[in-house]
């Protein structure tokens, strides 16, 4: 961080417009703050700052979250994406989290409103010539490729846009944008139904996307196979294809263990008992520098943190601090510096410090 500042309470507003009512929210607004809201439009607030935590839309978050995930919600959420107010990456993880959700219905309809938001954005003429509409797409194909396996979208519904895609690849209206994107679609809602490229989905498919080295494909086949014997076969796939390229010499040495590994965990951990000696440190790569604001409200008796950015003219939100890349280990034995592991789903060989390692 570059410094620290005192600041009076800040009086920055927000309107944002509602269907019944315009609303007014003063921001900075933290993650705390928001958990106290139940309006739609406070979330959609809280994620159009910078620097905005996506977890806040996480049920299984054990911090501050926003608890009013509803069909009301979704479409505010939506509607801001739709309109370019929430950063793409923002709204990918937002989404995701909610389809994590417990309640299975409220989960398959939203994973239905992502499927039917993509095919609209497929048949939009403007996609084309609109770079950010692109990425809002690649977004929802994304979300929609990477939902739990869990959350089905009906089937009717599936097979009336799987059509409605094949007439459009077919009809050659589609701009080279528009067809790519299709294509991807099209494909992953035949992976739904244990089709490839005309044929089964089955372990010769997987086989031979492997030989092309198809990971994206691949990945679509372990996240929406049919049944799990073949997602299974698709994560080992990939774990292998890992494996074999990964550069370092213990993991090679130890192959089939490593590969157990990831296919338990996700991760290749060095065990905890190797880190006896450990030294850590940590290697921040925020970015740009940021000033820590202390933004005091003294009659209240209360303050909070934020963050100003050498490029923003108004405070906001602190970053979260990621410690993958970050926090770094060394201890004997290692032949280099180990940091946190990557997320489970990278399937990433390389040899790391397990989350549940960590503790405060």
């Amino acid at each position: 961080m570059a410094g620290l500042r005192l600041l009076p309470p800040l009086c920055a507003t927000l309107s944002l417009a509602s269907a019944c009512a315009a609303r007014t929210y003063r921001v900075p607004m933290s993650a705390a703050e928001l958990s106290a809201r139940r309006e739609p439009e406070a979330l959609v607030a809280y994620l159009t700052q910078p620097d905005a935590s996506p977890s806040v839309c996480d049920p299984r978050s054990t911090g501050p979250r926003f608890s009013h995930l509803g069909a009301d919600a979704r479409r505010a959420l939506f509607d801001a994406f739709r309109a370019g107010k929430i950063a793409p990456p923002t709204w990918r993880d937002c989404a995701s989290a909610v389809l994590r959700g417990p309640e299975a219905a409220s989960s398959s309809a939203f994973a239905a409103e992502v499927l039917q938001a993509a095919l609209a954005a497929i048949e939009d003429g403007d996609l084309e010539v609109d770079g950010g509409a692109q990425a809002r797409l690649d977004v929802l194909q994304q979300v929609y490729a990477q939902r739990p396996s869990s959350v089905a979208v009906r089937s009717s519904l599936a097979d009336e846009r799987g059509a409605a895609l094949r007439r459009d690849l077919a009809s050659r209206r589609l701009g080279p944008a528009a067809r790519s994107r299709a294509a991807d679609l099209s494909t992953l809602l035949d992976l739904e139904r244990g089709r490839f490229q005309g044929g089964a989905l089955d372990a010769g498919a997987l086989e031979a996307m492997a030989a092309a080295g198809d990971e994206r494909t691949l990945r679509w086949a372990a996240a929406r196979g049919p049944d799990v014997a073949l997602r299974e076969e698709a994560r080992r796939t990939i774990v292998r294809l890992h494996v074999r390229a990964s550069p370092f010499p213990e993991v090679q040495a130890n192959r089939a263990a490593v590969e157990e590994a990831l296919m338990r965990d996700g991760w290749n951990a060095v065990p905890v008992d190797r880190l006896a000696q450990a030294n850590g440190w940590i290697e921040p790569a925020l970015g740009a520098p940021r000033t820590v604001v202390v933004e005091q409200h003294v009659p209240e008796q209360w303050a909070r943190l934020l963050a100003l950015a050498g490029d923003r003219s108004t405070p906001s939100v602190l970053p979260w601090f990621r410690m993958r890349g970050n926090l770094y280990v060394a201890a004997q034995g290692l032949p280099t510096p180990i940091t946190v592991c990557a997320a489970a789903e990278e399937l990433d060989p390389t040899p790391c410090l397990a989350p549940r390692d960590l503790a405060v």
